[in-house]
């Protein structure tokens, strides 16, 4: 009988292969092979035992994190997922057969940084000669523009003010989207729309004081504009 100081010991049944048993057991086979030192994988015999091996604890090195494999895992789609190569994982788990996964296997894979995501341009809207004292922001992001504006006076207090809006149209004066903008706090008024159109060089920002129901095309008077 086998030395197998924590594991099980198994008889081979007919049909049996290392690549079956290792399978079944959920043991990489070059860990069973080493637990069965002078076994031939070739020439299994009926009735030979051998030892299933308590399988080891995977621990790791710095800058590495454990992964346990999947259904449908190769080494290429977790190097693609966790950006970085199949080389660098090989050198992580030696010995391990790339060909032959096991679900539920624990291997090192290197630990790549989270590549953040780009924040939100940020430009400054100039004034106009109607409200040359004015203030304005804009965040600029893939699929929306938000914008605020302050040091300028009530909408009402404008001819033909009711509300402010936000404008953003598109370069070449193509499509345009706007919403109403909102006085967060006394003076100070935001808004954002979400756009269609790539937020290139020509698009246009525009806030304006209107008629509440316009929703065609500025009408009123601008207090702060930019051109990107």
């Amino acid at each position: 009988m086998p030395i197998c100081p924590g594991g099980q010991i198994y008889v081979i049944q007919a049909g049996d292969t290392l690549y079956f048993i290792a399978r079944r057991f959920n043991i990489p086979i070059n860990v069973l092979l080493m637990a069965n030192p002078g076994i031939d994988p070739y020439n299994l015999m009926i009735g030979q035992q051998i030892c299933i091996p308590v399988p080891p604890t995977v621990t790791c090195p710095n800058g590495s994190i454990r992964y346990t494999i999947k259904a449908g895992d190769t080494l290429y789609n977790i190097a693609a997922a966790y950006n970085t190569t199949v080389e660098a994982i090989m050198s992580l788990n030696p010995g391990l057969d790339p060909y032959n996964l096991m679900i539920g296997q624990i291997i090192c894979v290197p630990e790549t940084p989270p590549v953040p995501e780009p924040g939100p341009e940020i430009v400054n809207l100039n004034p106009t000669d109607i409200t040359p004292a004015s203030k304005g922001v804009a965040f600029i992001e893939s699929d929306a523009v938000t914008a605020f504006v302050t040091n300028v006076p009530q909408p009402d207090e404008l001819p033909d003010g009711e509300v402010y809006k936000l404008w953003v149209r598109e370069s070449g004066n193509g499509q345009q989207v706007v919403t109403t903008m909102e006085e967060i706090f006394p003076g100070y008024w935001g808004g954002r729309v979400e756009v269609d159109f790539p937020l290139t060089t020509g698009v246009s920002i525009l806030i304006t004081s209107e008629q509440a129901e316009n929703t065609t095309a500025p009408a009123g008077l601008g207090v702060a504009e930019k051109i990107l």
